[in-house]
């Protein structure tokens, strides 16, 4: 065996030294490069986690602005209708008035009650369209995880509310 070593050049104390010297280089890269790097992917397998819960929530949560728009929507519909039948009652007790009175103040009646179901309807037009409005903002800022909005957003946001209302 001694004469195999010898033969192939093999020294005992260099073959320990290296061995020693692999064992250090081992040791100092799983300690400075495997570790940090490592633990720099759990972090970003951690974060991604996170985008993903977050997302998740965020879907949710437009879900249930969804609902709450569709609820306040229906809302307004139905208080249109109680003011339109309001308005039609009132019309209707004008119209009498109006044809007990004479035919000139019945005009004037009837011009009067045109006028303010008008007005009632653009004020709940409006009213309808400010709600809109503010649930999209409520919900933007949830899903951009912002607290206000610029003027420009704002006005955007208003433009797309009027044209959604208009179709």
């Amino acid at each position: 065996m001694e004469q195999f070593v010898h033969q192939f050049g093999i020294d005992w104390k260099m073959m320990l030294a290296q061995l020693i010297n692999f064992a250090i280089v081992f040791f100092v890269l799983k300690k400075f490069a495997y570790k940090p790097i490592l633990n720099l992917l759990d972090a970003r397998k951690k974060k991604i986690e996170d985008g993903l819960a977050f997302a998740e929530k965020a879907k949710s949560e437009l879900a249930s602005i969804e609902v709450i728009k569709t609820e306040e929507i229906a809302k307004a519909q139905k208080q249109g209708v109680e003011i339109v039948k309001a308005s039609e009652v009132s019309a209707t007790k004008v119209r009498d008035e109006i044809v007990a009175g004479g035919e000139a103040e019945k005009q004037k009646l009837v011009a009067t009650g045109k006028a303010l179901i008008s007005e009632q309807k653009s004020r709940m037009e409006k009213g309808v369209y400010e709600q809109a409005v503010s649930l999209v903002e409520v919900a933007l800022g949830k899903v951009l995880s912002k607290k206000e909005f610029k003027a420009e957003d704002q006005a955007i946001i208003a433009q797309a509310v009027a044209e959604i209302s208009v179709k």
